[in-house]
C-alpha cells in the first residue's frame, strides 16, 4: 500500500488535474557541458578520470538549486560515479561569467547561449544531454554516445487548456499547431533557437508529462532538492 502523496507530488497531481494537455510544441536539443579551457580534460572520459582522481576538486555552476542545470549535473555525477561541487547562481548568465573567469570549472548551458564562447575559444563543449546531436554543434557528442544513456535532459515547450475543455476544441488547436510548425519558415526559426518541432497528440503529451514528472522527481531526490 502506498503512503500519502508528498507535498511535491500533490502539486504534480494538481497540475495533471487542472490542465488539459494540447501538444508538446517543441523540444530543445538539450544542454551542453561547457568547461573552462584551463580544465585538464578535453573529453568527458578525461573529465571523469580527473574527477575520480580529485574528488570534490571540480566545481560546476547552476542557474539555481532545483533548476534543470542543477539536476542534470547531479544526474551526470551519479552516472559517472564522481563528486563535483555545486555552486548555485541566479541565472545562466552569472554562472557562465564565473566559468569564463575560472571561478568555477564548468556548467550545463543551452546550445544557443554557449555558441559564442565556444567560437572564441573560452569554453570547451564536452557533451550534450539531448537524444541526438544538435545541428548547431554537430561535433559535440551526446552523453548517450559517450556511454551515459541515463544522462538525458531536454527542455520542452507545450500548450495546455484549462481542465475539462471540450475534446473537439483541444483537437482543433492541436491540428492548427501541427500545421504551423510543419512549415519551412517555422522549422528554420525553431532550429535557430536550438529547438525541434514535436506537435505530439494530446494523448501522447499527457503520457509524456506523467513520465517526465516521475523522472524529475527521481532526479530531485538524487540531487537532494528539498520540498518547498
Amino acid at each position: 500500500m502506498q503512503g500519502a502523496p508528498s507535498g511535491r507530488n500533490m502539486c504534480q497531481l494538481c497540475f495533471l488535474r487542472d490542465f488539459s494537455p494540447i501538444t508538446q510544441v517543441a523540444a530543445s536539443y538539450g544542454l551542453v557541458l561547457a568547461v573552462h579551457t584551463g580544465v585538464a580534460a578535453r573529453s568527458v572520459k578525461e573529465l571523469v578520470a580527473f574527477a575520480k582522481s580529485n574528488p570534490g576538486k571540480l566545481s560546476y555552476g547552476s542557474s539555481g538549486a532545483g533548476n534543470i542545470t542543477h539536476l542534470v549535473a547531479e544526474l551526470f555525477n551519479s552516472a559517472a560515479g564522481i563528486q563535483t561541487q555545486h555552486v548555485p547562481y541566479k541565472g545562466a548568465g552569472p554562472a557562465m561569467q564565473d566559468v569564463l573567469g575560472r571561478q568555477i570549472d564548468m556548467t550545463f548551458v543551452s546550445t544557443v547561449f554557449v555558441q559564442p564562447f565556444i567560437k572564441d575559444g573560452r569554453v570547451r563543449p564536452l557533451g550534450l544531454t539531448g537524444p541526438v546531436r544538435a545541428p548547431v554543434l554537430p561535433d559535440v557528442p551526446t552523453f548517450k554516445e559517450l556511454g551515459y544513456p541515463e544522462v538525458i535532459f531536454t527542455g520542452i515547450y507545450g500548450l495546455w487548456f484549462p481542465a475539462k475543455t471540450p475534446v473537439a476544441r483541444v483537437n482543433r488547436m492541436h491540428a492548427e499547431v501541427k500545421k504551423m510548425i510543419s512549415t519551412p519558415e517555422m522549422k528554420a526559426k525553431l532550429e535557430e533557437l536550438g529547438l525541434v518541432g514535436v506537435a505530439s497528440t494530446p494523448a501522447e503529451f499527457a503520457k509524456f508529462i506523467e513520465q517526465d514528472i516521475e523522472f524529475q522527481t527521481r532526479v530531485m531526490k538524487l540531487a537532494k532538492v528539498e520540498k518547498q
